[in-house]
């Protein structure tokens, strides 16, 4: 039986480099699966708890390529042991800046 879908907006697959900052202020590298306008889906080689809060910063190219970073915070929605990959982390987001959605709309529009 298929997963049903609970985002209100699509996936879009990304693959890039984020730093994330937990709010002990530790930090660690990681690799994008999605993104989308309501959150942000990564791996991680250890778990993270429900409704942590992370600082996440990651560039995503705009409508020329130019790579623009941004900062984003939000709270972990899931977090799935892969036995493959680690841990994919959800990630919901909280106030995202105001160009994130204009980004996210280029990247919908390169993956069709």
């Amino acid at each position: 039986m298929p997963a049903t879908e609970r985002r209100q907006t699509p996936r879009i697959p990304l693959n890039r480099t984020l730093l994330a900052r937990l709010p002990n202020q530790e930090k660690f590298f990681s690799t994008t699966s999605d993104i989308s306008q309501e959150g942000l889906g990564f791996y991680t080689a250890t778990p993270l708890p429900e409704g942590a809060i992370l600082t996440v910063q990651l560039d995503l190219p705009d409508a020329e390529q130019t790579p623009q970073a941004l900062t984003l915070e939000g709270f972990v929605s899931h977090c799935v042991d892969t036995f493959e990959n680690g841990y994919h982390i959800g990630l919901q987001l909280r106030n995202p800046p105001q160009d994130f959605e204009q980004l996210i709309t280029h990247l919908t529009q390169r993956s069709v």
